[in-house]
């Protein structure tokens, strides 16, 4: 079919060759299907009236009831003795000789009783009914039953010519392909109609690139049919997906552009006014530059960890480690970096667990959380961070003292970019907004429970790891709370 085709046309064609086809195929075997039919007819006919015949032969009228099964059936019939001798024979019957009768009574006494050949014409015979179906090369069956109870042994014979006439088969094929033509002519109006009527919901489809190109509204098929409607449903799905990420396309870019911005106006400044004011190469302008620059490099890390981890390109390398340990060192790190700032992080740790996983990954999932709680714990600058050993698993908290989530934005702060902005929580750092996303994808990925609580007054974040090995019992793991 051509590129240009509507859908319409191509399925009224594919009907109209359906139809063309069927009518070639009828054209070409017909003659044989309607032949072998035929016989199969005339055949089961003339068994009917041999064993209706059979069932009279020791009946004293027998010649006259054969005579009347037979009419005008156009079989002949015949009764011989097992010995060949003539008993009965209807009219234009064959005759047989004693070798042919032996052959059959044979043949049909190894077959139960009863014996159906076919042959394509007469062995022997002048009669001008013979030699005309010698002509047209007609087929005729011989069916056989034997009797062999004591003395009373015989053999009846019914034959019959059972092809067509060759002028009733043409006949034939003109009916039926004439009545073909005429479903097929209906057939073709039909699907003509029904083609246009599937296509016309799917001409709708036409508006659907247009509104994604003005990126409002929604695809909406009016009219449609079951699978018009998922079909809409689906698209619609897929409009309002796209819609989404054009918008997190546009928040990205200014989210991505306002981080970068700050601390490139700071070095930016920072540089100038010492290459301006040489009494200004201070320590303190150093490390203004060096801070910023640090800052510029965990936005630009923080970027390729998410993105990794949208894409499935990141992998776990996991190896039995004591999450104990870890905890202990990360927390001290942290403590170092917001100490001066006058931040306290409690750690309550308990006994020493190990755990099966990335100990990279599991390390910056902490990092994040640690200073997450920093930066919302308000002003009493306080952080817990506490580990709890159960049977199966270790559950990690960290719990600020801020002003809490409210409930209908939780769902949201594991999304990317979605900071939860609280004027007086804010304290340390601007926040790319990817720090949660991150932990999230961290935590998919190595399968495990995480979640937060929050109420009216500060903020737990917690995620629970399997346990590689079997120490003391604690307790059992409580419900977690996704």
């Amino acid at each position: 079919m051509g590129k240009g085709l509507s859908l319409r046309w191509i399925v009224f064609y594919h009907f109209a060759a359906s139809f063309v086809a069927l009518f070639a195929v009828i054209w070409v075997f017909h003659g044989q299907i309607f032949v072998s039919m035929y016989a199969a007819s005339k055949i089961k006919s003339m068994e009917k009236i041999a064993l209706e015949v059979s069932e009279q032969v020791e009946q004293r009228d027998f010649a006259a009831k054969a005579d009347e099964a037979i009419g005008n059936s156009g079989y002949w019939m015949s009764l011989y003795s097992k010995d060949g001798v003539l008993l009965y024979a209807s009219q234009s019957a064959p005759a047989l000789t004693k070798e042919e009768i032996s052959d059959i009574y044979a043949e049909a006494y190894a077959m139960g009783g009863k014996y159906l050949y076919t042959m394509d014409a007469y062995a022997s015979s002048d009669n001008n009914a013979v030699r005309l179906m010698e002509e047209q090369e007609q087929k005729r069956a011989r069916y056989a039953i034997v009797s062999y109870p004591e003395e009373k042994d015989f053999v009846l014979i019914a034959e019959g010519i059972v092809s067509p006439q060759p002028g009733t088969v043409e006949e034939s094929r003109f009916y039926v392909l004439s009545i073909v033509a005429i479903i097929g002519i209906a057939v073709c109006l039909f699907s003509f109609v029904l083609s246009r009527e599937l296509v016309k919901p799917l001409q709708q489809m036409k508006e659907w690139p247009r509104k994604m190109a003005g990126e409002t509204g929604s695809v909406t098929f009016k009219d449609g049919y079951k699978e018009i409607t998922q079909l809409n449903d689906s698209l619609d799905s897929a409009y309002q997906k796209f819609l989404s990420m054009q918008k997190y396309r546009r928040e990205m870019i200014e989210n991505v552009s306002h981080d970068l911005r700050t601390p490139l106006m700071m070095i930016i400044c920072c540089t100038e006014m010492m290459r301006d004011f040489p009494e200004e190469n201070t320590p303190g302008n150093l490390q203004a530059v060096t801070d910023e620059a640090k800052r510029l490099s965990e936005i630009v890390n923080d970027m390729m960890d998410l993105s990794r981890l949208l894409e499935d390109r990141a992998y776990l390398e996991k190896a039995p480690f004591s999450l104990t340990e870890s905890l202990r060192a990360k927390v001290d790190i942290v403590r170092k970096y917001v100490g001066l700032s006058g931040y306290v992080i409690a750690l309550e740790s308990g006994e020493d667990a190990w755990v099966l996983a990335d100990k990279g990954k599991i390390l910056q999932v902490l990092q994040n959380l640690i200073i997450n709680a920093v930066k919302h714990t308000g002003p009493n600058k306080r952080v817990v961070v506490r580990q709890i050993v159960f049977d199966d698993c270790v559950r990690l908290e960290v719990t600020d003292f801020g002003q809490g989530i409210p409930a209908d934005r939780i769902p949201l702060i594991w999304e990317r970019w979605a900071t939860y902005t609280n004027p007086e929580d804010r304290n340390i750092g601007v926040g790319t907004g990817l720090g949660l996303a991150i932990v999230k994808g961290i935590l998919d990925l190595h399968g495990a429970a995480f979640g937060v609580i929050s109420g009216g007054s500060g903020s737990t974040f917690w995620f629970e790891l399997e346990r590689c090995r079997s120490d003391k019992p604690k307790g059992e793991s409580p419900q977690s709370h996704m």
